[in-house]
């Protein structure tokens, strides 16, 4: 589990330098922590997976996946969703 926001890791959970980001591309897959608030309290949240689908300044958007059923825990995202996210 990520220990700041922002935290890249890899499949055994250890921080990899932002670096890394500079290899992704549209298409990869990866796993993003996301909380999901309301009136400034928790609602959900999860560590669903996206397909890059588009990369611009810095900014990563994905299509929610349900891989291994992650969305299920999560109301308010569904599969297929753009999501925006930044490391």
């Amino acid at each position: 589990i990520a220990t700041r926001t922002g935290d890249v890791q890899d499949w055994h959970g250890e921080t990899l330098r932002k670096g890394v980001l500079k290899v992704l591309g549209v298409g990869d897959v990866v796993r993003v922590n996301v909380q999901s608030l309301k009136d400034g309290k928790d609602v959900d949240g999860g560590a669903p997976y996206f397909e890059i689908v588009k990369i611009k300044h810095g900014t990563f958007w994905g299509r929610a996946e349900n891989t291994y059923g992650t969305l299920h825990w999560m109301r308010s995202l569904d599969e297929g969703t753009i999501f925006p996210f930044r490391a």
